[in-house]
């Protein structure tokens, strides 16, 4: 069997993705606009094909996408971004292979924030607060709703973990508390209700959520997004433990796989993406809400979605991914290969339930780098030390000894990005 994902060329998700499939006996292309991103250098990788962003020019991308399924017999194609999946699944019946989603009307609902948000709190699960954008006042932010807050390693697991047992991830006490840009002010999340527009010609990538120092920013960020093209919502900024649940769903909502994690470390710090993380026992509690969620949303196929687990112990769900995801590796290292799940029942086949198992680690080194040199937990240079010696052991989203190209890609491009 052949599959396609489709990219703009730096994709972790999309290189995790074509190492899982073919290691599950897939032929995979990989369709960008570059031919020297990190999927497209992997020597798993089969073939490579020159296919324009979806951002930038839809009609262009979906000819590409056409003629490349018509021209070498893909018989499933996936997109990595939201602009790649948005765009194949409003146009799937012209695509000649199978777009692995449900219903388009469904597939925007799902990733839709504020949709999403609805959805959630029906079946029980914690979101954040949203606020009125138009009711912020940046004179004088109500602080009784406006908590100060950011998502912090430090904070207690979910209960998947031992409460008792010590956190050897805890911060130095000297550390800076990341949540300090925000001087007096409680800091908020923006967020664009749809990441990307590939509607509209020209539109950026993907509009990013972003964390502002209080009302007055969000206003400020508000309106770019709106410039950009993006509905903005703006959400309270709860301080907690990023936690994510991963799983492919069949037809009917039944989950085939799944993998539960918790991140020690993110980048950027407050606001970011797993660095560090490692796979826990799934939550049942957790897991069931989210297998209720997905059911409701009528989704299929792969959906991450993401949680901050405050102080108080419950988690808030904060986003969805219903695509290849940044720390996707540590889910295949942990036994649970998603992707592979995800084609197989896109082409009608037969998946046995399959769980990661606990206890495997996650480094995205570069991000760890970078967190480390801003953090600088006991000082720059033992934090760096540190982010060293976790690597050892660790799977990793680009970084591998078997598939070194991808890392030497990400090397080149940043080195021709300061060369400018």
């Amino acid at each position: 069997m052949r599959a396609l994902i489709v990219e703009t060329g730096f994709s972790r998700g999309a290189l995790a993705a074509v190492r899982a499939l073919a290691a599950a006996g897939w032929e995979v292309g990989v369709g960008a606009p570059t031919g020297a991103g990190l999927a497209s250098s992997s020597r798993h990788r089969r073939r490579r094909h020159l296919v324009p962003a979806a951002h930038e020019d839809r009609d262009a991308f979906l000819a590409a996408v056409r003629r490349t399924v018509r021209d070498h017999g893909y018989d499933v194609v996936f997109g990595a971004g939201e602009a790649e999946v948005l765009a194949l699944s409003l146009l799937r019946d012209q695509v000649g292979a199978i777009v692995p989603h449900a219903g388009h009307r469904r597939v925007v609902r799902a990733i839709d924030k504020q949709e999403l948000s609805e959805a959630a709190e029906s079946v029980g699960i914690l979101t954040a607060r949203a606020l009125d954008p138009s009711t912020l006042d940046p004179s004088a932010p109500d602080p009784s709703t406006l908590a100060p807050s950011t998502l912090d390693p430090s904070a207690p697991a979910p209960s998947a973990l031992d409460p008792s047992a010590p956190d050897p991830s805890a911060p130095d006490p000297s550390a800076p508390d990341p949540s300090a840009f925000a001087g007096e002010r409680p800091p908020l999340v923006v967020k664009s209700r749809l990441h990307a527009h590939p509607e509209r010609p020209g539109a950026p990538p993907r509009i990013d959520t972003l964390v502002v120092p209080g009302p007055e920013a969000a206003r400020r960020r508000v309106d770019e997004v709106r410039r950009l093209g993006g509905e903005p919502r703006v959400e309270e900024f709860h301080k907690g433990r990023l936690m994510a649940y991963a799983a492919v769903t069949a037809v009917g909502g039944r989950v085939v796989c799944d993998c539960m994690q918790v991140a020690s470390r993110i980048w950027p710090p407050g606001a970011g993406a797993s660095c560090r993380a490692e796979t826990v026992r799934v939550d049942p509690a957790i897991s069931g809400r989210a297998a209720r969620l997905l059911a409701a949303l009528g989704w299929f196929g792969l959906a991450q979605l993401q949680f901050v687990v405050p102080e108080d112990g419950r988690p808030r769900l904060i986003d969805l991914n219903g695509r290849f995801y940044g720390s996707m590796a540590l889910a295949t290292a942990a036994g649970a290969n998603l992707p592979a799940a995800w084609a197989a029942l896109a082409v009608g086949h037969d998946v046995p339930p399959t769980r990661a198992r606990p206890g495997v680690r996650y480094q995205w080194l570069e991000g760890d780098l970078r967190r480390a040199a801003v953090e600088r937990r006991h000082g720059l240079l033992l934090d760096l030390a540190g982010t060293l010696r976790f690597a050892a052991g660790a799977v990793h989203s680009t970084l591998s000894l078997r598939d070194p190209a991808p890392a030497l890609a990400r090397i080149r491009a940043m080195a021709a990005a300061r060369g400018r």
